[in-house]
């Protein structure tokens, strides 16, 4: 049985990953990973548990992204003030002075996206895409 809008929807976030793991490769990092040290970014600080929940990824993924993310030098983790059961998360100077790099990229794969459009066009598909998620989460 054939299921074009799934079977091409598949290859296009397939295709997109590959992009992201080619240009992030000299980083030592995938998209998986790229993702988690985003959401570091944004929520410096954050425990590694509030991270998973914000990612929807289970504890166990986690903590195998964070320990390559602290291997590379791109996190660190330190202990909670208020509960030293818990590690908060923090992005590293390294990371910091990669960061804008990490923006080209994504700016890269942006214009590729968006240049296979025209500006009505473009909004269309975002309208669609939405509409798409919207029934997947419902």
């Amino acid at each position: 049985m054939e299921h074009p809008l799934l079977n091409r929807l598949m290859h296009v976030n397939r295709s997109i990953n590959q992009r992201f793991n080619r240009k992030l490769k000299p980083y030592k990092m995938r998209l998986s990973h790229f993702r988690v040290l985003h959401h570091v970014f944004m929520k410096e600080g954050a425990t590694q548990n509030e991270l998973a929940a914000s990612l929807d990824l289970d504890k166990i993924t986690m903590a195998k992204m964070m320990e390559k993310l602290v291997r590379e030098g791109y996190v660190e983790k330190r202990a909670d003030r208020e509960d030293k059961r818990y590690y908060s998360v923090y992005s590293t100077p390294l990371a910091k002075e990669k960061q804008e790099e990490f923006r080209e990229i994504v700016n890269e794969i942006n214009v590729v996206l968006r240049d296979a459009f025209n500006e009505e066009e473009s909004l269309a598909v975002v309208g669609l895409l939405d509409r798409l998620l919207d029934r997947l989460e419902e």
